[in-house]
């Protein structure tokens, strides 16, 4: 067709047809692009002239509605069964957890009965938590030990606190997630021994003391539960144990007055090696036995020129003996009570009342007959310096005698009459039971402290310029110096 065209007409022409070739497809393009929209019908005019083959359109629709489905949402990343119970078991420990804090605010205000429901709630919340449930026994511990002995505990709170304790300790035997361990074990031990189960209190407290290695309460407990079980010697192996804690962790000047002082643990004291243990450590403490020397003198049974605090001392041996052949004492808890009274009482200087408190002591033991010499020379002396207080000097004389007659190396009962004696001007009397008083001192720091009382006590004022006074003083004085 451009055949004799020149070539300025064939390039125009050329130009012309790629225009309407252009022009075509894509005029065509956009009826094909139209022709995709469901919602247009196509003319039958413009239908196409030649049918697609079925095995072709066949082949062709699966691919077709599948990319027209809209893409289906992938499945969400399945957790492994074990991250999940840790997920659980998370949150149950948090929520636990807050409970827990809640209950130990209830006990901070002793309100325990609050307390327990608040840390069984939180065993629920976590039943796998060791440390809830040792919250739940010391709770139901505290309850049950309210009126303070393992004689005046509740049983049945003490058996739920036993309960409470077996399950922590079942959980997790090492007990890491509570935070003193030593108090749980404390607890069971008290426990135990207040449903009768001394054997188990035993190895309780032997726990507490080996988780609290420096501790010396473990083994006074100890001391005083194998007393209790008439195993005298065990109990001195154990006292002395607490005794050397407590001097290497320069607390021992507390503990030997908690055991002098504190009714749970004075009937000790009538154990006779228990007495020379004391002994020997009060002069360890004071400076007059090296420590190598005083664990000589308590393995041998040796006194060495030291006084006994409570009477004159037969060998160790031999009182040892004595004192298992002896029945057991008792301890009543109503007794307990009042005489914890009257000590409450006289601490803080209400003297009456005080009075009160002991003599219905004596009261309740006349028909019981629970108390030792040792409690009740040490009471007589409590109500003979009441009387002294509240200035009726005859009756707390002889009240006083009363206090020397039960135990006649109670030295401040001596120096209770002495200052009796000099407030009604008997000061011969007075000066005879002084000297008796620097005698009869247990340890030279009391002694020292006696000799500085003799010096400040504005009832032996008169007693100054006498003689005698100064040659008692004197050779006392002189004693400490050769100590």
């Amino acid at each position: 067709m451009t055949r004799g065209m020149t070539k300025p007409n064939r390039i125009l022409y050329a130009a012309a047809l790629c225009a309407a070739v252009s022009l075509s497809s894509s005029a065509q393009e956009m009826r094909d692009s139209l022709g995709d929209r469901p919602e247009r019908q196509r003319p039958a005019a413009e239908a196409p002239q030649t049918e697609t083959p079925v095995a072709e359109a066949t082949a062709q629709t699966p691919e077709t509605e599948q990319e027209a489905a809209p893409e289906a949402p992938k499945p969400a990343k399945k957790i492994p069964a074990k991250r999940r119970r840790r997920s659980r078991s998370s949150a149950s420990r948090a929520k636990a957890g807050r409970t827990v804090i809640d209950g130990i605010a209830a006990m901070k205000e002793a309100n325990y009965s609050k307390a327990i429901v608040i840390f069984e709630r939180a065993a629920r919340e976590d039943s796998g938590w060791s440390n809830a449930f040792y919250h739940l026994g010391d709770a139901y511990y505290h309850r049950a030990f309210k009126r303070g002995t393992p004689e005046t505990a509740d049983r049945e709170d003490a058996s739920n606190a036993i309960d409470a304790f077996e399950t922590a300790l079942a959980l997790d035997s090492k007990l890491r997630s509570v935070r003193e361990p030593h108090k749980l074990y404390h607890g069971l031990a008290q426990s135990y021994e207040a449903v009768g189960r001394f054997d188990q209190a035993l190895e309780a407290f032997k726990s507490a003391a080996i988780v609290s290695p420096r501790n010396p309460m473990p083994n006074l407990y100890g001391a005083r539960l194998r007393y209790k079980m008439r195993d005298f010697e065990m109990s001195s192996k154990n006292f002395y144990v607490s005794v050397a804690r407590a001097h290497k962790i320069k607390s021992y000047p507390q503990l030997s007055k908690l055991v002098r002082s504190n009714g749970l643990f004075v009937p000790l004291l009538g154990v006779p090696q228990n007495r020379l243990i004391l002994d020997a450590m009060d002069a360890v403490f004071e400076g007059t036995l090296s420590l190598t020397e005083a664990r000589e003198r308590i393995k041998s049974g040796d006194r060495g020129g030291m006084r006994d605090s409570l009477a004159d001392v037969k060998p160790a041996a031999v009182q040892l003996a004595q004192a298992a052949q002896a029945p057991a004492p008792r301890q009543d808890p109503d007794v307990l009570k009042a005489i914890e009274l009257g000590n409450l009482a006289f601490n803080v200087r209400r003297y009456r009342e005080a009075v009160k408190h002991y003599e219905n002591a004596f009261a309740l033991d006349r028909a019981r007959g629970t108390m030792d010499a040792v409690q009740k020379s040490l009471i007589f002396e409590r109500i003979g310096s009441s009387y002294r207080q509240l200035g009726l000097a005859a009756e707390s004389v002889s009240v006083l005698k009363r206090a020397v007659e039960e135990l006649p190396g109670n030295s401040a009962a001596y120096y209770q009459l002495a200052l009796a004696h000099a407030s009604m001007g008997k000061l011969g009397d007075a000066m005879s039971y002084l000297n008796r008083s620097l005698e009869t001192a247990r340890s030279m720091s009391e002694l020292r402290k006696t000799l500085l009382l003799t010096k400040t006590d504005s009832e032996f004022e008169p007693l100054y310029e006498l003689p005698r006074f100064a040659d008692i003083v004197k050779s006392y004085e002189t004693k400490i110096a050769r100590r």
